[in-house]
């Protein structure tokens, strides 16, 4: 596998899965096109809240069998609004035959083997050293120091989105079929992202932070810039996300599809938010939007006012969590 990886980093629903499929089309490039969770799936503990793992002390082959069932359940699964677009596309077979781990397999051992398999199983034959692989898995940005540990020429982009635009998209994700979420671990999720987008690029040299609102607004001067940090020659396709060679519509929560990127809905979110998802924004954040160049919003109306569509049961809880530590 080319030694030169690019790790997309970043909190649900803030533009990965975007900034990733405008990347896919450029031929220098294998753009795995879901979320691999390359260390959850090897056993190891993930902090990150939705995808939290505790590591069981797994066999090589039970490590072996989380991978392949993953790959599975991408193969079946249809969601439009997450990170799912592969429904069908994936030979099983060619995965289960090409990816077998070996006691003594390093981490960078085991994830060269799988995006070798994934490469496979699409249909798309060996993986060639010349192409550099693009991966993106919400939880990576806790892993990136290691990342660089494994790949010292990797490149890492953290893409960084309004945290009060992020909070709303993410709550109308999580409440579709399930009702209003628990904001705690909304909270915590980002909690955990925002803390390594500060820290890590102090940490890891070949990083860099991408505003998602920037992308938007002014699409072409960004991706210039990103294509010279990755060093890969700025191509047109680079500015309409695509996805296995198809145009991508988007996995927006307005359920609105797209042909090419639109700001038209970047400040939706001050008439969606609701007052104690403000507090929990701000009780997260503070760094992120002073860092980043975002404005601090206050706080105009009680935490105490109900939330559209959540139950009592929920609100209950919601306003108690979030008075322990907000």
């Amino acid at each position: 596998m080319n030694q030169q990886p690019i790790f997309i980093l970043g909190a649900h629903k803030s533009g990965t899965t975007m900034l990733r499929n405008l990347l896919s089309g450029h031929p220098d490039l294998f753009v795995i096109p879901f979320e691999s969770h390359f260390f959850q799936l090897s056993d190891r503990d993930v902090d990150y809240e939705y995808r939290k793992n505790k590591k069981q002390g797994l066999s090589i082959k039970q490590i072996e069998s989380n991978f392949k069932n993953w790959i599975r359940t991408q193969n079946e699964a249809i969601d439009p609004m997450g990170d799912t677009f592969v429904t069908g596309k994936l030979n099983l077979e060619t995965f289960n035959r090409e990816f077998e781990l070996n006691e003594g397999d390093s981490a960078e051992n085991i994830f060269e083997k799988y995006v070798s398999a994934i490469h496979s199983c699409l249909g798309l034959g060996e993986l060639s050293d010349s192409l550099r692989v693009v991966e993106k898995s919400v939880e990576n940005a806790e892993f990136a120091l290691e990342l660089s540990q494994m790949y010292p020429e990797a490149r890492f982009v953290h893409i960084v989105r309004n945290p009060y635009a992020n909070f709303v998209s993410l709550r109308k994700y999580k409440s579709i079929g399930v009702g209003y979420p628990l904001l705690h671990r909304m909270a915590r999720t980002f909690k955990n992202s925002y803390g390594y987008l500060v820290e890590n690029p102090n940490k890891i040299e070949h990083y860099k932070v991408v505003r998602y609102e920037d992308i938007l607004t002014n699409t072409d001067s960004v991706m210039k810039d990103l294509a010279e940090f990755l060093q890969i020659p700025f191509l047109p396709s680079m500015l309409v996300p695509s996805h296995l060679g198809e145009n991508w519509s988007g996995n927006s929560t307005s359920g609105v599809e797209f042909k090419g990127l639109s700001a038209g809905n970047l400040d939706k979110w001050k008439s969606e938010i609701e007052p104690i998802e403000l507090r929990c924004v701000n009780a997260v954040s503070e760094a992120v939007i002073s860092t980043f160049g975002y404005e601090m919003e206050k706080e105009r109306k009680s935490i105490w006012s109900r939330c559209k569509h959540e139950p009592v049961t929920r609100y209950v809880y919601n306003r108690l969590m979030v008075n322990q530590w907000a």
